[in-house]
């Protein structure tokens, strides 16, 4: 009910010479995110398999035996979000991150349909975190927003949009808030607005009229 643990990543493996002794260094990391603030102190343990292989003459075989190894205590602080410049959006994500957007066409005409693609992608944790909502316009008739994928660190939408009138020549910007750790502030990041061009008319033909003067 404190922290979660991810899964362990292992990294690049490293060979080294110890007193004319080659020995594997094998490097692991993971991401771990709190609930709730806490200030707690963790003893971890470290529990493992150990598997030798032993030869005996022209025979070789292969031991196993459980292992544990304690690893240095250390104390884990996790302050509270601060109440102090809590925007009314902010919907619990922490970390860094950034909204993009791009529209499917941006020379349109009236009754076009329209697809805008948001991607929020950064480092931290979203969770459930709402993407931005376009606010209503009678300029446009709007869907509602489909969410296409999530994760922790990324969501993608899209949301079919039809001008109505050459007067829609911009859809406005949308903005999503974060808790920066980094900075200790509550930031956003904004994607849009998106300009659209009407396309002109393209010219009808004219019928030639020849007068005959009788």
């Amino acid at each position: 009910d404190l922290i979660t643990v991810g899964r362990l990543e292992q990294l690049a493996r490293q060979r080294v010479d110890r007193a004319g002794k080659a020995v594997d260094i094998l490097r692991y990391v993971t991401s771990a995110r709190c609930h709730q603030p806490v200030s707690h102190t963790f003893k971890p343990l470290v529990q493992c398999m150990v598997v030798e292989r032993r030869n005996v003459g022209f025979f070789s075989h292969s031991q196993s035996r459980p292992r544990q190894q304690r690893l240095a205590p250390f104390t884990l602080k996790v302050l509270p979000l601060p109440a102090e410049g809590l925007p009314a959006d902010f919907s619990g994500a922490v970390g860094t991150f950034r909204l993009a957007g791009k529209l499917s066409k941006n020379v349109v005409r009236v009754g076009d349909i329209i697809t805008l693609s948001l991607e929020l992608a950064g480092q931290g944790w979203l969770n459930d975190a709402a993407m931005p909502q376009l606010p209503a316009s009678t300029l446009f008739k709007s869907y509602p927003a489909k969410e296409t994928s999530r994760s922790n660190m990324r969501v993608t939408t899209e949301q079919t949009l039809i001008p109505q009138s050459t007067n829609a020549l911009e859809i406005a910007a949308v903005a999503f808030t974060f808790f920066n750790p980094a900075s200790g502030r509550y930031e956003e990041s904004k994607a849009g607005p998106f300009r659209l061009t009407f396309e002109t008319a393209a010219p009808q033909a004219q019928t030639a009229v020849r007068v005959i003067d009788t």
